[in-house]
């Protein structure tokens, strides 16, 4: 099983790594992303880490300790200089290229591993998650992103907040409480129960079968680009030799129509 870290803090990467011995960094290791910040990954990235768009922010007594996105709404706590503990507001503005060449290259990095992994769990770890109904919100939301990218990933929500034990009848999803720990890491008992959960009740397609739907994805869009005018003339012929070879002449017929319906009317000549 591969597991990915959406947050909320980097602790959650700490026991993935510590779990299954991981050196890999992704984008979310460490970062902080309060409320429903990871929906970056569902957004442009042209507006990300831009000159002037951020300030600086940090927890109750301790102010000044991260640098906040005002685009995504993520928290950097390591990437930029520091002066007495707090981030150093005189050197953002030097250190915004290189922490955003950064970040692009492991957003890429993480949506393609994410994208191709057969056997995908995200790990959220957030404790201002209390209630079902606060877990389910946020399942919601992580859905909302990351399903487009991978539609067999399973979620692990954790809270050491939550007012129950376990949920594990939520589809792809299991909520777990963790015990709390004096420690950033966290209680790693309570994280290993997580993942052995996870091994025990997580099911996946086999690799046959998610390619299978891969190519019936590819097959729509591939007609979606003859309505349009959009599909390349080798792979319109591609295609329809498929058709023929398994002897699906509707098909081969409704490819050539809309075909030819695109091809005298495409996209960019509509009103």
């Amino acid at each position: 099983m591969d597991y990915f870290s959406i947050g909320e803090a980097c602790c959650t990467a700490f026991q993935i790594k510590r779990h299954k011995g991981w050196r890999e960094k992704y984008f979310f290791d460490s970062l902080v992303t309060p409320e429903s910040s990871f929906d970056y990954f569902g957004k442009p990235s042209d507006g990300f880490l831009l000159s002037g768009n951020w300030d600086v922010t940090g927890v109750p007594g301790n102010e000044g300790i991260r640098l906040r996105d005002k685009y995504s709404g993520l928290l950097f706590q390591h990437q930029f200089p520091v002066a007495d503990g707090k981030i150093d507001v005189t050197r953002v503005e030097e250190n915004l290229q290189n922490a955003r060449d950064k970040f692009y290259y492991l957003r890429s990095k993480t949506l393609a591993a994410i994208e191709k992994s057969p056997c995908c769990i995200l790990i959220r770890a957030e404790n201002d998650l209390i209630t079902y109904n606060d877990a389910l919100l946020r399942l919601g939301q992580i859905f909302a992103v990351f399903k487009p990218v991978n539609p067999h990933l399973k979620v692990i929500m954790a809270s050491t907040q939550f007012d129950f034990d376990l949920v594990d009848n939520v589809d792809d999803c299991l909520m777990v409480k963790l015990e709390p720990s004096d420690r950033w890491e966290g209680d790693n008992a309570s994280w290993d129960r997580a993942f052995n959960l996870a091994q025990s009740r997580f099911t996946f397609p086999s690799p046959a079968a998610q390619n299978a739907d891969y190519k019936v994805d590819v097959f729509n869009y591939q007609f979606f680009q003859a309505s349009n005018g959009e599909l390349d003339p080798d792979e319109y012929m591609h295609l329809m030799n498929f058709l023929n070879s398994i002897e699906r002449p509707d098909l081969v017929q409704c490819l050539e129509e809309t075909w030819n319906h695109g091809q005298k009317n495409p996209i960019w000549k509509r009103p």
